[in-house]
């Protein structure tokens, strides 16, 4: 079984001929805004053609509510005992959504423009002061930023940030983050979060807003590369 955050994770296939059925997850990867998620189900697993499209559904004692993702099938393999290997692609904000969650590689982070700065406010939760400091990179599942020298004496000792950001007019979003280190770099100090889900009220929605922002710059990134 696969792991999520160091607990076990459980996928399903919903279809809509056949009903619901329970397999393993062999193999998850994301690219881009794509998640691709490898299923072997045993002998008694779903019959589906290329092409078809599935509901994946994913539980664990980790997870508040069970995750579910749209997806169509684009391979599929029988082995010798009988088992048989689905994978299923995941595209645009379902698989952007999904892939940090399930995937055992990082999600690819994105910067914002150089101007103007995006200012995030933070503060130790439960404080009630917050600190203005700038927002580096950004992912669906974290973010870095650059705390300055004053900021940094009211940040230091706490290792769980309340976050505020605007990455989209009139849109601010506030998330919880765990600080996962503090290094220097030049008269700043760089710190890497990792969103909290189970702290942040309302998680999801959110989010919502990081989600977008971060498909919109990969997609600019992919059209540069095209056009280039």
């Amino acid at each position: 079984m696969a792991s999520l955050f160091g607990q076990d994770l459980e996928v399903a296939f919903h279809t809509p001929q056949d009903g619901s059925f329970r397999g393993e997850l062999v193999d998850t990867r994301m690219t881009g805004t794509t998640t691709t998620v490898v299923v072997e189900f045993a002998e008694d697993g779903p019959d589906l053609p290329a092409g078809e499209r599935a509901t994946v559904v994913f539980t664990g004692r980790s997870l508040k509510n069970p995750l579910q993702a749209a997806g169509h099938v684009v391979a599929c393999h029988r082995n010798d005992r009988g088992a048989v290997r689905y994978t299923v692609r995941c595209e645009g904000a379902t698989g952007a959504s999904l892939g940090p969650i399930v995937c055992r590689r990082g999600a690819p982070r994105v910067r914002p423009e150089a101007e103007p700065p995006v200012t995030v406010r933070a503060r130790p939760v439960g404080a009630t002061a917050a600190v203005e400091v700038e927002l580096r990179d950004v992912s669906i599942t974290g973010l870095s930023l650059f705390v300055p020298p004053e900021a940094e004496g009211i940040l230091a000792s706490a290792w769980k940030l309340e976050l505020t950001l605007e990455l989209a007019p009139d849109q601010p979003c506030s998330l919880v983050g765990y600080v996962r280190y503090r290094r220097p770099a030049g008269r700043f100090v760089h710190y890497g979060l990792e969103f909290d889900r189970a702290a942040t009220p309302n998680f999801d929605a959110q989010r919502e807003a990081v989600v977008a922002f971060v498909m919109g710059r990969l997609q600019r990134r992919s059209g540069d590369r095209s056009a280039g």
